[in-house]
C-alpha cells in the first residue's frame, strides 16, 4: 500500500480502552501511524498509551489543557496527521471490536468518505446501523437500524442512492474512512459543535461538495458498548441539546427553520420535565 492511513482518538478518562484501542490498531498492516489526542482526563487514561511499542510506526500524542470537546480536539489530530503525510484519516471510538483490520476492508471500498456496518446489542439480541437521516422539516436525526443484515445488492451504498429503501443522509463518526482531499476541499469539523451532531454535520458537507458519502455493506463494525438506554446525565443532556441547536442554525434549511425551533424548545420541555421527575433537579 503507498496511501498512508493514519487513525486519530480523542481521549477523556477513557481508562485503558485507550491504550488497547490504540495499541491493536498500530497492529494493523494498513495502518501507517496513530495521533492520539486527550482533552485534560484526570484518570492516568494516558500513561499506557505513552509506554505503547510502536514498532516503528508513528504514535503521536497531543495534550490540551482544558477538555475543548471532539470537534475542536479531532481536528488538531487530523491536521498533526495530514502534516505527517497523510493520505487517509479514521477517525475512531475507542470502544469498537479491534481484533481484526476492518481499515483495510474500508481502504479497498477507494472511497472519499466510506463508514462500515455498525452493529451493536440491544437486550442481546444485535441490531445494524446503516446511516442516519435528517428530518428537515424538524432539524432531527435517526438511524436506520435492522434486526439483520441486509443484502448488499439491496442496500444503498451511497447518499445519493434514494432508490433503495434504506437510502440514508449521512454515516455515523467514530469509524469512518475519509480521504485527505475532502478535508482540503470542505474543511475540518465545525468547531461549533462540542460533541454531538458534528460528525453528521461533516458528512452532510462532504455529499454537498459532491463527494460519495458510502457505506459499506460487506464491513460490519461491533460497537462493544451496549446500547445508550434511557439516560439523565445532566451532562450529556445539555450538551446533546445544544447541539442539536447548533445544526438546526447551521443545517435545516431556512424556511423550515421556525418549525424547527418550536420543536426544539417543545422536546426542550418534554426533557426538562422527565429530568426534574426522574432526579427532581432542574436541568440547567
Amino acid at each position: 500500500m503507498t496511501d498512508k492511513i493514519y487513525a486519530v482518538f480523542v481521549n477523556y478518562n477513557f481508562g485503558d480502552k485507550i491504550s488497547h484501542a490504540v495499541n491493536s490498531v498500530l497492529k494493523f498492516k494498513s495502518i501507517a501511524g496513530a495521533v492520539v489526542i486527550d482533552n485534560s482526563s484526570g484518570d492516568n487514561s494516558m500513561d499506557k498509551v505513552e509506554k505503547l511499542i510502536t514498532k516503528g510506526k508513528d504514535l503521536i500524542t497531543i495534550y490540551n489543557k482544558t477538555n475543548e470537546g471532539f470537534d475542536s480536539a479531532v481536528n488538531k489530530a487530523i491536521k498533526k496527521a495530514l502534516s505527517l503525510g497523510a493520505n487517509y484519516i479514521i477517525p475512531l471510538d475507542s470502544d469498537l471490536d479491534f481484533s481484526t483490520d476492518f481499515i483495510q476492508r474500508l481502504y479497498d471500498v477507494q472511497a472519499d468518505f466510506v463508514a462500515p456496518v455498525l452493529k451493536f446489542k440491544r437486550d442481546g439480541k444485535w441490531v445494524y446501523d446503516y446511516g442516519g437521516r435528517v428530518n428537515w422539516l424538524i432539524g432531527r436525526t435517526t438511524h436506520l437500524e435492522s434486526s439483520r443484515q441486509l443484502k448488499p445488492l439491496k442496500t444503498a451504498q451511497s447518499s445519493t442512492d434514494h432508490m433503495r429503501q434504506n437510502w440514508f443522509d449521512f454515516v455515523s463518526g467514530g469509524c469512518t474512512l475519509i480521504r485527505k482531499k475532502v478535508f482540503e476541499k470542505i474543511g475540518f469539523f465545525d468547531e461549533d459543535y462540542f460533541l454531538y451532531f458534528g460528525d453528521t454535520e461533516l458528512a452532510l458537507r462532504a455529499r454537498r461538495f459532491g463527494f460519495k458519502v458510502t457505506v459499506d455493506p460487506t464491513t460490519f463494525m461491533w460497537h462493544t458498548i451496549q446500547e445508550h438506554k434511557v439516560t439523565f446525565n445532566r451532562f450529556k443532556t445539555i450538551t446533546t441539546l445544544k447541539g442539536n441547536w447548533t445544526f438546526i442554525n447551521k443545517v435545516v434549511p431556512e424556511r423550515f427553520r421556525p418549525i424547527a425551533w418550536a420543536y426544539w424548545f417543545l422536546l426542550v420541555g418534554k426533557v426538562s420535565w422527565n429530568y426534574w421527575k426522574a432526579t427532581g433537579k432542574v436541568l440547567r
